[in-house]
């Protein structure tokens, strides 16, 4: 059986890998950029060939993606080898002409009735099954769990909350946190700061490494994650963590902090608030 292809507009990635997730959780044999190219392989390359020889195409359809070129490309390439296609509205959207024909699935406003609605299409196409028993369990024992945990919020500090689904599925392939870092590096898209995660080069990768703030209150950080969560939202946490490692005091954390906040009147209040709130 055939594996199917998840096309979708990156700035949908934290639905689209979601989707990923909860399919591949389910036995579904699905091709994701994210996790399925390896670091040796060409991206183009890579795409062009799991089209190819994919059974169909699960399109995850929205204004971005109806915009964007490559899953346009993506598109023709399915209807003109006869593939199978799912589309999935997760926002209201103009659907393409070619697309127009074909029934899709409603995910804008029940995410769980619309991830049924896909594993029972899957399951009930002429009597066969497109989904695999479930997979066993990653087999992450080779992973230190606080190192894998530390990856993790180093990249949930650079893309977001995402990350915890990217690192749960690039465990898999992974043995060693060398290996999950190179995996996990194409999800970051500039160049310098992709490199350095993958070299594991950043303060917050270091084994060991604390606070240079003479070891602050974990009140303190607590404090600061919950006036940072307001301005740029659940990655706070994890930024006030990677920063806290490299500051050289209290006062010089609160102002990295603030260099993330864009407004500078937000600026302003979260430092006031912040360094007023120093237990």
């Amino acid at each position: 059986m055939g594996h199917y292809f998840l096309s979708y507009a990156r700035k949908d990635q934290v639905f689209s890998l979601r989707l990923a997730d909860d399919l591949i959780s389910s036995g579904v044999n699905l091709w994701v950029d994210q996790f399925s190219i390896l670091p040796s392989q060409q991206w183009d390359r890579a795409v062009e060939a799991a089209l190819m020889d994919c059974s169909g195409l699960i399109l995850v359809m929205s204004p971005h993606s109806v915009k964007s070129d490559n899953v346009a490309d993506e598109i023709s390439v399915a209807l003109d080898r006869g593939k199978r296609i799912i589309p999935i509205m997760i926002a209201d959207c103009s659907i393409p002409l070619r697309l127009s024909r074909i029934q899709y699935i409603d995910a804008r406003s029940d995410y769980g009735a619309a991830l049924t609605a896909v594993l029972s299409h899957l399951q009930s196409r002429s009597g066969a099954s497109d989904v695999l028993p479930p997979p066993k369990a990653p087999n992450v024992t080779a992973l230190d769990p606080a190192r894998r945990q530390a990856v993790q919020d180093e990249l949930a500090s650079l893309i977001g909350p995402i990350a915890s689904v990217m690192v749960r599925r690039a465990s898999e392939n992974a043995s060693t946190e060398a290996q999950l870092r190179q995996i996990l590096g194409h999800a970051i898209q500039d160049i310098a700061i992709r490199t350095a995660f993958v070299a594991g080069h950043s303060a917050s990768s270091e084994p060991g490494a604390t606070l240079g703030v003479a070891q602050a209150h974990a009140g303190d950080l607590e404090n600061l994650s919950r006036a940072l969560l307001e301005h740029i939202g659940p990655i706070a946490e994890a930024l006030v963590r990677r920063e806290s490692r490299s500051a050289s005091s209290y006062e010089n954390l609160c102002h990295k902090l603030s260099d993330l906040i864009r407004d500078p009147k937000a600026k302003a209040r979260f430092l006031g608030r912040a360094l007023n709130s120093k237990v």
